[in-house]
């Protein structure tokens, strides 16, 4: 079964009529909600996926994710990955539904891979699009081997990968059949890292990142059959991973290399956050009452003085203006902190525009809605209809401002990130006394 997101709830009470014209109002800007739950699409998922197999599956609308349960019947390695023409994203969890690894680009740069040492017990894989708002058919596969006592020349997992130092290389061989040769690379800066492999043996090479997880890989870039893998990388340690491209070879030597230039840094960037938006969602008066009763003095001026005298009187009437505010806080800027490069600064631009879209796009959807559901609480709601209509702007703001960071190369996804988390909202009732004169 598929998974919908925006559940919607059945409307409730004397404001349900209200709710409903607040639906409608989205629908007509363009946003609808479903109402079909999918448990395939939560993780813990009993949807469950044999081990060895393969099965065609698909993202059927925006947002959809599909979790798949596995069970590893003894200690060993556990491989999963798409196939097809879909971007997807994939992420294995354990049975707490804690993340282990994520992957977005395997050996062609478009389907996850992922593969990981796991010992018996019950695992969860989700994959859903690189882009949350795409949609596309895909092929999971998964694969499982048994841990076997062997004897290996270098480390077989992350945690006991053979040192390989920088700009140096080392001659290894896979063992037996299925065997995975580790290496640990530590760099002291941000660099333009190659690693690839050179011999007559046809060899399959992944670079992962400092929790094992896999940020390149790579078939026949290399000389003849060999892998090779060029990635601008930060400082820290990374892991680089190589098996038989067959997985049966045994016995088959190759030598594995590694240089590294450094590079240059980006610039810094800040986020510059406040409040970016201030409108009342609804308004209306009440407590309509006389303030005050002023007396209308007159002066008369003679030779002899100046008599002041009462002529009449005002009335001074005061309302109570009540305004539903609605606050939103955000980035008012992305900025750098230090030169950077015409291109640099020209995607800064681009992203903070991009930014600026989702808030503004979502502000002018988002407020007739709004108006609506405060006339439904006024009705009865108690405040629900508003929140839900507030929750849903500041949810379709964070879905546009995650696609402005899938769009952002490396040296802006922090950033990128930073800007996500800085949005925020407030609603609530802003009440002020006018005054006027009768």
């Amino acid at each position: 079964m598929k998974k919908n997101i925006g559940q919607a709830r059945e409307p409730q009470g004397s404001w349900s009529k209200w709710l409903c014209l607040c639906l409608l109002t989205l629908s007509f800007f363009g946003y609808s909600v479903n109402s079909v739950a999918d448990v395939s699409g939560r993780c813990p998922s009993t949807n469950d996926l044999a081990l060895d197999s393969s099965l065609n599956g698909a993202i059927d609308h925006e947002g959809d994710k599909d979790v798949y349960r596995i069970t590893a019947p003894s200690d060993g390695v556990l491989t999963v990955f798409t196939t097809g023409s879909t971007n997807t994203f994939g992420s294995l969890r354990d049975a707490n539904c804690v993340n282990l690894q994520s992957n977005n680009n395997g050996s062609d740069g478009k389907n996850f891979s992922i593969r990981r040492e796991v010992t018996a017990g019950t695992y969860y894989i989700i994959v859903r699009h690189r882009r949350p708002t795409r949609t596309g058919d895909y092929v999971l596969l998964n694969t499982f081997t048994a841990s076997t006592a062997s004897v290996d020349s270098v480390g077989n997992t992350c945690s006991e990968a053979t040192s390989l130092s920088v700009n140096t290389s080392i001659d290894s061989s896979i063992d037996n059949a299925g065997d995975y040769d580790y290496f640990r690379i530590d760099l002291s800066a941000r660099s333009n890292l190659k690693v690839q492999t050179i011999g007559s043996t046809d060899t399959y090479g992944y670079l992962m990142d400092s929790n094992c997880n896999t940020i390149a890989s790579d078939d026949d870039n290399g000389t003849d059959a060999n892998f090779l893998i060029e990635k601008l990388v930060d400082a820290g340690t990374y892991y680089v991973a190589v098996r038989d491209y067959f997985g049966s070879a045994t016995a088959e030597n190759y030598t594995v290399s590694n240089t590294a230039t450094a590079a240059i840094q980006p610039a810094d960037v800040q986020v510059i956050t406040g409040k970016i938006n201030t409108q009342c969602a609804a308004q209306y008066y009440d407590s309509f009452q006389v303030h005050s009763v002023e007396p209308i003095i007159q002066e008369t001026c003679t030779i002899f003085g100046c008599i002041k005298y009462t002529v009449g009187y005002k009335t001074k009437m005061k309302k109570l203006d009540n305004c539903l505010r609605v606050d939103t806080f955000g980035p008012l800027n992305v900025v750098a902190r230090s030169a950077v490069d015409q291109a640099q600064s020209s995607f800064i631009s681009q992203f903070k525009s991009c930014t600026d879209d989702a808030v503004n796009s979502t502000i002018r959807i988002g407020v007739p809605a709004a108006v609506l559901a405060v006339v439904a609480d006024i009705f009865g709601a108690g405040g629900s209809a508003t929140s839900a209509v507030v929750s849903w702007m500041l949810e379709r703001i964070s879905t546009k401002i995650e696609i402005c960071v899938e769009n952002a190369p490396d040296y802006l996804e922090n950033a990128g990130k930073s800007v996500l988390d800085s949005f925020s909202s407030s609603v609530y009732w802003d009440r002020q006394w006018v005054y006027w004169y009768l």
